[in-house]
Formats: C-alpha cells, structure tokens, sequence
C-alpha cells in the first residue's frame, strides 16, 4: 500500500529480562493457586478416642455414634459416647450390642480433638 510504512518496534522497545520477570510472576501465582486446597479444604472427620482410654476393642469400635448425612450412615464429627461410661462396661467385661443398647447411651461433645481421614489431604490447616 502506498504511503504505509510498516515498522518493527522490536529494535525501539526497551528488552526486559524475562526469567526473570517469568518467575517472580509465576511462582507467587501458582502458590496461591495451591493454597486453597491447603486453606479451604475440610477433611472428613470424626471425634477422636483417646489411645489411653482403656477400652476393649469392642467398646473403642462403637465408641462413636452414627449419624444419617445425605442418606448414608457415617461416623459423628462432633459427638462420642461418655467415655467413662463405656470404660466401665468394658472393665466389668460387658459387650456393645450384647449385654448394653449402644443408642441408649449417653453421648458427650468432642472433648479430645479429632480424627481426620487422610485418603485425599495428607495435611491441611485444619488437620
């Protein structure tokens, strides 16, 4: 086309260093990419029974109560059964579901933290 001149910018545009500019772009972005799967992420979980509870294990394996969660049975995340109760059953050699109706037993709140399922997050800021 007459009167059109065409001109690379190239040779007139200072050239920044690029690694360089690459990195510190890329590294802070892909970290706060990753973080939300660490920040956010909420592992199943279930109340915890203390390793020195004493109980049979019989009595650790009903220790906590099941729940209805969108139509499936799973274990509480924020009940158990008193613990005191059920060391007593177990010490006197009586067996959940045998001598004693696990259901009617009375249930206390998460006193000992929790267990967390570690299938999909090995480790999170709540875990």
């Amino acid at each position: 086309m007459p009167g059109v001149r065409l001109e690379l910018y190239e040779d007139e545009m200072p050239t920044l260093p690029k690694p360089p500019l690459a990195i510190a772009s890329t590294v802070p972005n892909g970290f706060n990419g990753m973080s939300v799967m660490f920040l956010a992420a909420t592992p199943e979980h279930r109340c915890r029974v203390p390793d020195n509870a004493n109980l049979s294990l019989a009595w650790r394996n009903v220790s906590i109560p099941w729940e209805e969660k969108d139509g499936a049975l799973v274990q509480s995340r924020c009940w158990r059964y008193k613990l005191d109760t059920l060391r007593n059953y177990s010490d006197v050699g009586l067996l959940p579901g045998l001598h004693i109706n696990v259901s009617d037993l009375e249930k206390e709140k998460c006193l000992d933290g929790w267990e967390y399922d570690k299938d999909i997050y090995h480790s999170t800021v709540i875990t």
